[in-house]
């Protein structure tokens, strides 16, 4: 129910001359799947595959470029370092302030031919000053222009491109936004506008670049924002920040790493709570879940005031007031319908002061639609839907400066899924998107602020009134109604992650499966590439330069956690030239990419590895999967000293940073010295109380574990206990063969025959039935990954299972 978005490095070579960047990137990803890794040349022929030569595209033709400038420098730096000869005719237009919507139909009309290309960096200017009146004027002129120039595009039905280019939007460090101020939001709408804009401009694909916020003439960022715009196989596909750091992309993404936080929403014992909306719906159901918290948390004595400009209840609210009203009461908390006019900053000054300081937060949940299909929408319907989201939002953000409040634990800013496209709502998703920049940058500055990008609630509002049939179709669309329970318990969810923005939404599995099936158009692109972190996408159907993003992000996105991401594009682009090569190495292929997800194929493993820890690799690449983490970021901790074979065996399988230190581990965890770590890995000792220490451990670590013990530790009577009653989430990894225990050469030997034969690694034994006690909550459910294993990743002969499933051979 909750699903943040990410920021995720994907660097790409600035565009050439001949525009052939991304074929000389795609031609080295599919030779080097077309090899053995060196892992494997003990054990495999070696290819002899010819490597692909990709033909040298087309010279690209020259475009058409209009500009809407900006005097901040960055239409005049763009155009500078745009790649040669890619420009034919090109008109910049810098006195946007003047412009007038006639104005902008001539310009879109100018050539007969059309434009090919529209640079739009008006977002880039600040406005005059940092007051509210100069940030809302400035981004009243940006937001219409950019309005009248999409409307009139529509109009005049030409396949133009529109690359739209801002600053420093998703920018979230204090340095920046301190040193910019409010200004830095100006351009908040333009992204909301954007992805909107791409559903409906059938003939026209959309490029959202966000950039460094200040940046010098002479950096090398301005080359790769200008590739981004002329790089024909990415435009469109996705939304792009391009930083001194690298190049980012936009994915949506689960929550459930990031909810490891387990951030507290602690009620305070005094003051004022407000709801801005607060006679309507989803006002009340706030209200209403405040009260529950309450009770749970056994806090009384504040007050909430449910705040609108008419004070009025609806016939269809009022049970749900009434319920609030009798909950209110047994709980000691006052609540009241206030009044309250945040459409002007005296309204909004009016209420923070009134609170004498006692106010502890606010929830903004007000707000109009004015929905229309772009060729209907009025620059009215953009004021009305403005004045009651964000301009309301900026009056309270400049009350609450002006008056300090003296504990102000938090203020919600309730934004909408919008943001990221919905049909009909260009001037809605615009003024939701100003709301996460505000909320980004009340957070950066250390202001309590949180942005929630609501999806579609069930239960209350239109949704309690629609037919049957319209009920019918919205539940059949990819993101269906959702139930207030549902709803709440995606707040929840992202109250636990402390981010500064998140969506809550109910997905339809299937419907949102074949929604990103289509290889094109543009659009279909941008919307699987924007979900591909949570619904798995096809490879594109065929090695064309359309499809070449798709085949770069399934060989180096998401994939880049997996070692299967190679033998995914070798599959898909070069078996079929390959055939006559297949008989000498197919097969050691596929077993090569059992062992890589895990498999207990001993033939395969690297010399010298214990295949019991060879067996982990399908886990940890897991658990790296969950914290979107690359392997070679993953933090493994092993509290029981061993020599360095531990480090040495892991780090040859990917994992180069595990802690295993001579050192008392008792006393570490005592003294809280726990070296930070995301999973835990071990074979302790199994004298004494050692064990039942360490699951004790686990248990306050609450962090994934992977154990390697004999069988009879999950009978013993402390177990459950130890772990705290939650022994259910642990899963057991039965190997095909027994686990032998290596004794090295020398030592502890039980006789002098076998001291005598020892070999160069010491006496093999095997006293006890072992087998690994997994359990890799909070970052995926027992059932979770049972389904990941039953669905590929199983090695053979080994059995991943419940404590009531051990196979006979197992049982304790």
């Amino acid at each position: 129910m909750c699903w943040p978005v990410e920021w995720f490095k994907e660097d790409l070579p600035v565009e050439t001359k001949d525009g052939s960047a991304m074929d000389v990137v795609v031609e080295k990803i599919i030779n080097q799947s077309n090899k053995i890794p060196k892992l494997m040349d003990p054990y495999v022929k070696g290819q002899v595959q010819e490597p692909l030569e990709i033909p040298k595209p087309d010279t690209p033709p020259k475009l058409n470029v209009l500009a809407f400038g900006d005097h901040s420098g960055y239409c005049k730096n763009f155009f500078a370092n745009a790649p040669e000869g890619r420009i034919s005719m090109k008109k910049v237009v810098e006195n946007y302030h003047s412009l007038t919507q006639e104005d902008v139909k001539k310009l879109v009309n100018e050539p007969k031919k059309g434009w090919d290309l529209v640079i739009f960096t008006v977002g880039c200017d600040p406005p005059r000053s940092n007051s509210i009146p100069d940030v809302i004027e400035q981004n009243t002129v940006i937001s219409r222009l950019y309005f009248w120039l999409a409307y009139e595009l529509q109009r005049a039905e030409t396949n133009t491109k529109i690359f739209c280019l801002v600053r420093g939007l998703f920018h979230e460090d204090k340095k920046t936004h301190m040193k910019a101020g409010l200004g830095l939001c100006v351009s908040g709408t333009l992204f909301g506008m954007s992805n909107t804009l791409r559903q409906e401009l059938e003939l026209c694909d959309i490029h959202f670049c966000d950039t460094e916020y200040f940046l010098s003439d002479d950096s090398d960022v301005w080359s790769r924002v200008a590739a981004e715009a002329f790089r024909d196989t990415t435009f469109g596909m996705v939304d792009v920040r391009i930083l001194s750091s690298g190049r980012y992309v936009q994915r949506r993404v689960s929550s459930k790493a990031y909810q490891a936080a387990n951030k507290e929403f602690p009620l305070p014992s005094e003051g004022i709570i407000a709801i801005s909306g607060g006679n309507g719906a989803l006002g009340l159901v706030m209200g209403n879940w405040l009260l529950d918290k309450a009770a749970e948390q056994g806090v009384g004595g504040f007050e909430i005031k449910f705040l609108s400009r008419s004070m009025k209840i609806s016939d269809l609210n009022m049970p749900l007031w009434k319920d609030i009203e009798a909950k209110a009461a047994k709980l000691g908390i006052k609540v009241e319908q206030g009044k309250m006019d945040m459409s002007s900053q005296e309204g909004c000054n009016k209420f923070v002061e009134s609170c004498n300081g006692m106010l502890k937060g606010f929830i903004h949940s007000a707000g109009v639609l004015q929905d229309s299909m772009l060729m209907n929408l009025t620059w009215e319907k953009f004021e009305t839907v403005y004045q009651s989201k964000h301009h309301a939002a900026l009056f309270l953000h400049q009350a609450l400066e002006l008056n300090p409040q003296k504990d102000l634990r938090f203020m919600w800013n309730f934004s909408s899924t919008s943001v990221y496209g919905n049909m009909g709502q260009l001037n809605y998703s615009g003024s939701n998107s100003f709301l996460d920049v505000l909320t980004r940058h009340r957070k950066a500055k250390g202001r309590p602020s949180l942005a929630i990008q609501w999806g579609a609630w069930g239960d209350v509002g239109m949704a309690a009134t629609m037919t049957d049939a319209m009920r019918l179709r919205t539940m059949n669309s990819p993101m269906p109604y959702f139930s207030n329970k549902e709803g709440l318990y995606g707040l929840e969810c992202g109250l636990a992650t402390g981010l500064a923005y998140f969506s809550v939404f109910k997905f339809n599995p299937q419907v949102m499966m074949g929604s990103v099936q289509p290889p094109e158009p543009v659009q279909a692109c941008y919307h699987r590439n924007h979900y591909c972190e949570v619904c798995p996408t096809p490879m594109a159907p065929a090695l064309e330069r359309k499809h070449y993003y798709t085949i770069f992000r399934m060989a180096k996105g998401q994939q880049t956690r997996s070692i299967s991401a190679v033998p995914l594009v070798y599959n898909a682009y070069v078996k079929a030239a390959a055939a006559k090569h297949a008989a000498e190495w197919s097969d050691d292929f596929r077993q090569w990419r059992l062992y890589a997800l895990g498999a207990d194929s001993q033939a395969f493993l690297p010399r010298n590895i214990p295949p019991s820890e060879a067996s982990l690799l399908g886990f940890l690449d897991a658990a790296t999967r969950g914290l979107c983490k690359a392997p070679g970021k993953l933090r493994i901790y092993d509290p029981f000293f061993c020599a360095g074979a531990v480090v040495k065996h892991l780090g040859e399988l990917g994992f180069p940073h595990v802690y295993n230190k001579c050192e008392d581990f008792y006393a570490v965890a005592e003294e809280g010295r726990v070296p930070k770590h995301d999973v835990l890995v071990t074979n302790p000792p199994y004298s004494g109380e050692h064990v039942e220490y360490l699951l004790r451990f686990c248990r306050s670590n609450a962090k994934p574990f992977l154990l390697l013990m004999p069988n009879y530790f999950c009978s013993k009577d402390f177990y459950d206990d130890a772990l705290g009653g939650s022994s259910k989430s642990v899963l057991y990894l039965c190997p095909r063969k027994r686990y032998f225990y290596w004794t090295p050469k020398g030592l502890r030997t039980r006789s002098r025959v076998q001291s005598q034969h020892a070999g160069d690694g010491g006496n093999r034994t095997s006293p006890f039935i072992s087998f690994w006690y997994i359990d890799l909550s909070p970052l995926l459910s027992a059932k979770a990954l049972l389904r990941w294993w039953q669905e590929g990743a199983a090695g053979e002969g080994s059995k991943l299972c419940r404590l009531s499933e051990l196979p006979r051979s197992c049982q304790p």
